[in-house]
């Protein structure tokens, strides 16, 4: 976990990194972390996260992660 956090500080504009921080925190149950990571994965590009089941939800209030090893809806 510690080197994922510092990994997403040296290169802060890599949605791959904030995405596994993302995926580590959550199921650490650091769902605040899990949040921001995630959403972070998001803004930075929506198509990488996407393409691993991780999207906002139409009204932009959740992020969802749907994949076969786990289901997260984190109210944002």
């Amino acid at each position: 976990m510690d080197l994922l956090k510092e990994s997403a500080e040296k290169i802060p504009d890599n949605p791959v990194v904030r995405y596994h921080l993302g995926m580590a925190c959550y199921k650490k149950g650091d769902i605040q972390c899990a949040k921001e990571a995630l959403q972070q994965a998001l803004r930075l590009s929506r198509d990488f996260p996407r393409g691993r089941g991780c999207q906002t939800d139409p009204g932009g209030d959740r992020v969802v992660v749907d994949s076969a090893a786990s289901h997260v809806a984190l109210a944002i």
